[in-house]
């Protein structure tokens, strides 16, 4: 009997139960048997604790508006597999997935391979076979060891540094970075967003070993917000090096948006020639970096960035911050744009530094509901009510997403604006339930 779309899902999900394994030699095996995809096209390769996917999407969006096929790979997926595997912001088909799955599943089973690495494969695979002018790759966890680890891009960015997944990726900043830092291949530039001092000198080193041209964004990197609202930012853009962007439209919202932007424009300009350090890649002009980076949205897909979702009753603003980080920064914004006094919904996995999160909430929240997404690691409502319970008040568990979702709507009042965060998985849920 023939497999079905459900049945393959519900293969690559029983994957998980191998965990987080990082390390390169099962990919590399995997590499092998499918004759090496991901060496078959030009690669972008990313990785960071907060922003790369952000940054991916809109690198993607502005190849694609240069007239480049562009697949792009992201993860984790808000509402469906598909999300994760994209071509022109065009999401891999159930007939896909299934046809890879079909290819792949011996050898993944042989080789007790994760869920990951098995996605990965698929990805590279695909893109391969459709003939992808470049990849935009964004790693999945740290980076050394990460499966996507195995391409040699022709640009490596790190994001940001900081402190998560310490349990896989080390307790500093310093041995994070290191982690990161091994995207960076020999003779490759790379650019830089982190702002933590002593990460970046951990980068800078292993740039130098590898004799990479290290490109910086912070400090050489101005912003000047002209005009802001939750759809978007236009700003002024100033480098060091006398490149700059006057008016530029960022179509996602935040104040985070903005760093992420001067991140991935500074990576555009590295492939356009316009660092020393590099050779030309692209003839991309401004007006098409412009067009992608207003345009990411329906270039790409993206969802989940203070995203904001409304029908007669209510108003609902989606963000996938995961860590104490993104959550200050999600605040930030938030309190920029005068939003506080607000109901929040709230729901983490169990390796997170949920206290620092909570904290950072309770800034701009009237009330948070606590939920328990559907994942094994979540942690549970009543749990989050418990740590949080000292930090602000008031605090309600609400069991489920939707739980929480019908609470928040019950009670908010007709100007609110409802938040949900937490995790990439509540967000999903909420997706789900809103759309």
């Amino acid at each position: 009997m023939a497999q079905s779309y459900h049945d393959f899902i519900e293969w690559l999900y029983s994957l998980q139960q191998f965990g987080i394994k990082l390390g390169l030699e099962k990919i590399s095996l995997l590499m092998e048997e499918l004759n090496n995809p991901h060496e078959q096209y030009p690669v972008i390769h990313i990785a960071g604790t907060n922003g790369k996917g952000s940054v991916a999407s809109m690198i993607a969006a502005v190849l694609q508006t240069y007239g480049l096929k562009t697949g792009l790979y992201t993860s984790p997926h808000l509402v469906k597999f598909s999300e994760r595997i994209k071509i022109d912001g065009k999401e891999i088909s159930r007939d896909e997935v299934v046809s890879y799955s079909e290819q792949l599943q011996p050898e993944v089973d042989a080789l007790r391979a994760t869920f990951f690495e098995a996605t990965t494969a698929m990805a590279f695979k695909y893109f391969s076979d459709n003939k992808v002018d470049v990849a935009v790759i964004e790693t999945g966890l740290g980076g050394r060891f990460d499966a996507t680890n195995v391409v040699t891009p022709i640009l490596s960015i790190i994001t940001s540094v900081g402190l998560e997944h310490q349990h896989h990726l080390g307790k500093t900043l310093a041995r994070i970075a290191y982690e990161k830092g091994g995207v960076i291949k020999n003779e490759v530039p790379v650019v830089s967003g982190v702002q933590s001092a002593r990460a970046i000198e951990v980068l800078k080193e292993i740039a130098r070993y590898n004799n990479a041209p290290f490109i910086e964004v912070t400090p050489f990197a101005t912003s000047i917000v002209q005009e802001k609202d939750l759809q978007k930012s236009i700003v002024d853009m100033y480098f060091r090096d006398a490149n700059q962007y006057e008016n530029i439209t960022i179509g996602l919202p935040g104040l985070y948006q903005i760093q992420n932007a001067l991140i991935a424009v500074r990576a555009l300009d590295v492939l356009r020639g316009k660092s020393e350090r590099v050779k030309p890649v692209w003839e991309i002009t401004d007006e098409q970096l412009r067009q992608g980076l207003e345009q990411i949205i329906p270039l790409t897909g993206i969802k989940g960035r203070m995203q904001l979702l409304e029908n007669k009753e209510e108003r609902w603003l989606l963000d996938v911050a995961h860590n104490p980080g993104a959550t200050r920064e999600l605040v930030r914004s938030l309190a920029d744009a005068g939003y506080d006094n607000i109901p929040v919904i709230f729901g983490a996995l169990n390796d997170k530094d949920v206290k620092a999160m909570i904290r950072s909430l309770s800034k701009i929240a009237r009330v948070i509901y606590f939920v328990e997404p559907r994942n094994e690691r979540a942690l549970p409502a009543d749990e989050l009510r418990s740590i949080g319970e000292d930090i602000f008040f008031p605090l309600v568990s609400s069991g489920q997403v939707g739980g929480g979702i019908q609470t928040a709507a019950s009670k908010s009042r007709k100007d609110d604006i409802i938040l949900i965060t937490g995790s990439h998985f509540v967000v999903g849920e909420a997706l789900e339930i809103l759309e």
